[in-house]
């Protein structure tokens, strides 16, 4: 997970936890994204677009030149069809506007990396009895 926000960061990375995600490592911004995937193994990467030092594109570019090849999921606040464009241009996989809705992170992970051995009504309850009423959709507010 890459971002530069703390909110974000820390109720996205919760949302992997309860969706049965074992393992979110956390980049504050595309630089130590990038430096992350040279020395790691990752099934999958969320990034946000705006970020300082380098922004999700431009980490983005670099992580596919360097060989990535699995997917890259942009979260951002950006919600025009352009934006969305630009981060496919880049070479990201899929697209998530901010506010994040935890039923749509849930269906762009299941379908980029699948999760066979839980089935989705049993992580929808484990998100559910989690978050409770406390939180109401849409769950991340962000700027970023």
């Amino acid at each position: 997970l890459a971002e530069d926000n703390d909110t974000n960061r820390f109720l996205v990375s919760k949302l992997l936890k309860m969706m049965g995600v074992e393992h979110v490592q956390l980049a504050l911004d595309g630089r130590e994204a990038v430096q992350m995937v040279g020395a790691g193994n990752y099934d999958v990467i969320l990034m946000d677009v705006q970020m300082p030092l380098m922004t999700g594109i431009e980490a983005t570019r670099e992580i596919r030149r360097n060989g990535f090849k699995n997917p890259i999921i942009a979260l951002t606040a950006l919600a025009m069809a352009s934006d969305r464009q630009n981060c496919l241009d880049a070479g990201m996989d899929d697209y998530i506007s901010k506010p994040i809705d935890r039923h749509v992170l849930l269906e762009k992970l299941e379908f980029h990396v699948g999760n066979p051995e839980r089935s989705a009504a049993a992580r929808d309850v484990l998100v559910n009895d989690y978050i409770g009423d406390a939180i109401e959709e849409p769950v991340i507010q962000g700027n970023s």
